[in-house]
């Protein structure tokens, strides 16, 4: 909707309700229809029973017992990858549902769930184990505080496969996602219309977008591409996975995406935005704010949130641009914060505000997560360090030194 030219413009796009707000210049419309974005509850704190004080600890590596208190320490095969899980979400402290699980390489994964959850946690840990570690048998190691294995059993223990889902949309195919979640997502997803697309990251974070009347996904590759990236900004293991495709299962566990679909190095507003729908890129972008910081001498600013809401504003006054938009995305935003994706035509810096850095651990981020190259880590924020890469014999994840 047109705008005086001394007046901001002003938007959101969302995708969990369906309304349109029109209010003289100001616009306030919804990239809507049946989809969802949600982050893993990995960070439940109800109580649960402390450890038994009286259960004696493992007096050194070769001596503990499943059911004494876990430590990590004495695990014959640490990697840099469990470890960094386990400082950085503070397993030890978590007072809820939580596991570790191991292949025989070391790598692995580490869950925390609410309390009550202990199945949940265990399975997940499994799970993303298996996947995360390239298709590697997986063992539990500790469930809650405790050890899950003798150490004379650990190499008899890595026994958990996955293998791709079989066909039919079921949500017991889902990995990652808390149950009780997955029943009612999966419920929802297909009762959408199609084009739409479904993505999970490891740590149970999981994204869909589907086609509306209002809001038409014009295409396969665009249900796809909106859903990765809305999971990719959300997640705190990422990037993420496509599990669905309209209603057929395209998920492999031993082909998890190592690669991040957002385009980090992009410097110039093109042709679309994160997590934004093409048809709302083409009435706000292409038809709206682009014609005026390119043509009317307007200055703008673009704001977006890792769920796919955000706003933006068009003025003649380059200091107040800014806050207006900021201001509008802020009036916007539910869950995440917003952050600031675009001034006039320049993309700005924005891995550093990633959900997965921002609310989560840039050492998780950097240190756990194996992706496709050290380039690909460069991109999504990650300094100078030793990082997982797809480098490994056979194209496993191993260390490497990322300049």
């Amino acid at each position: 909707m047109p705008s005086t030219s001394s007046q901001p413009t002003q938007f959101r796009w969302l995708f969990s309700f369906a309304a349109v707000l029109l209010f003289s210049s100001l616009v306030l419309f919804q990239n809507c229809g049946p989809s969802s974005n949600k982050a893993a509850e990995a960070t439940g704190q109800s109580a649960e029973p402390q450890p038994d004080p009286s259960v004696p600890g493992p007096a050194g590596p070769a001596e503990f017992k499943k059911g004494q208190l876990f430590n990590y320490d004495y695990i014959p095969a640490k990697t840099q990858m469990v470890q960094t899980m386990i400082d950085s979400l503070g397993y030890y402290a978590h007072s809820g549902a939580k596991a570790v699980a191991v292949a025989p390489n070391g790598l692995g994964f580490v869950t925390r769930r609410p309390a009550g959850l202990q199945d949940d946690a265990s399975r997940s840990a499994l799970e993303g184990c298996f996947a995360i570690s390239g298709g590697k048998p997986c063992a539990l190691v500790a469930v809650g505080y405790n050890f899950a294995v003798d150490l004379t059993e650990i190499g008899t223990s890595f026994t958990f496969t996955m293998a791709a889902p079989t066909p039919g949309l079921a949500a017991d195919k889902v990995p990652f996602l808390l149950t009780a979640t997955r029943n009612q997502v999966i419920q929802d997803y297909l009762m959408a219309s199609s084009p739409k697309a479904f993505a999970i990251a490891l740590d149970g974070t999981y994204a869909y977008v589907a086609h509306t009347t209002q809001l038409p996904i014009l295409s396969a590759n665009e249900a796809r591409r909106v859903a990765l990236e809305r999971c990719e900004l959300s997640a705190a293991f990422s990037p993420c996975t496509l599990f669905a495709q309209d209603d057929q299962i395209t998920f492999n566990p031993l082909q998890l995406n190592r690669t991040p679909v957002i385009d980090y190095t992009r410097t110039q507003l093109a042709t679309n935005i994160p997590g934004m729908r093409d048809q709302v890129f083409t009435n706000n972008m292409t038809n709206d704010y682009l014609p005026k910081v390119t043509t009317q001498g307007l200055s703008g600013a673009i704001y977006i949130t890792a769920d796919g809401r955000g706003g933006y504003s068009t003025n003649a006054s380059a200091a107040t641009v800014d806050g207006d938009a900021r201001a509008t995305c802020d009036a916007n935003k539910v869950v995440y914060p917003c952050f600031r994706y675009a001034i006039n035509q320049g993309v700005q810096s924005f891995a550093s505000q990633l959900v997965a850095i921002t609310q989560y651990s840039l050492n998780t981020h950097c240190k756990s997560v194996p992706r496709q190259s050290c380039a690909h880590h460069r991109q999504m924020g990650c300094p100078p360090g030793s990082y997982y890469t797809m480098s490994g014999s056979g194209g496993l994840p191993a260390l490497e030194n990322c300049p």
